[in-house]
């Protein structure tokens, strides 16, 4: 017998306006709440998302984004890599 895996991160609700994308997430697995837990996430990230290491955050980290990725709330990175998709389809990179 086979056991599924457990999912890490639930997104609960998402919308979608002209001004905003909105989304809820749950994160499953409480040792997954910091990005930390994963060691190499934010190299891994960047290797598959290289414009992430221009972004810029709103809590002004002065260890920058880098460091930032490697140790933050997973729901952040996934604000984050949302972003870094929107301004890969189009969507202006000053977003």
């Amino acid at each position: 017998m086979t056991s599924e895996p457990s999912e890490i991160l639930t997104i609960e609700r998402l919308s979608v306006g002209t001004e905003r994308v909105e989304a809820v997430v749950r994160v499953n697995d409480p040792g997954f709440m910091r990005t930390s837990a994963v060691p190499g996430v934010a190299e891994a990230v960047l290797r598959v998302l290289p414009g992430l290491a221009r972004h810029r955050c709103e809590s002004r980290s002065p260890r920058g984004v880098v460091a930032e990725i490697a140790d933050t709330e997973t729901p952040h990175l996934l604000e984050h890599v949302a972003l870094e998709l929107m301004a890969l389809c189009g969507s202006p990179r000053d977003l």
